[in-house]
């Protein structure tokens, strides 16, 4: 959602929030460094980038598909 908007930083905030947050959790001792822990972390972080990505590229195709009606 947040990803799916003309300014393309916008949507990186939750995973980069998400990083600092598990890196936090982690160094403070309030998570584990077991393996689940870890994995699910990385899996975490992952989709949220992913779903960053599939944003920007939809708003991509609305502005190339926007542009192409106009002419």
């Amino acid at each position: 959602m947040l990803g799916n908007n003309s300014h393309i930083w916008l949507g990186a905030i939750i995973p980069i929030l998400s990083i600092v947050f598990i890196a936090w959790m982690m160094f403070t001792d309030q998570m584990q460094f077991d393996v689940i822990n870890i994995v699910l972390a990385i899996v975490y972080v992952s989709l949220s980038f992913i779903f960053w990505g599939q944003g920007s590229d939809l708003y991509h195709q609305k502005v190339v598909t926007k542009r192409v009606l106009e002419r």
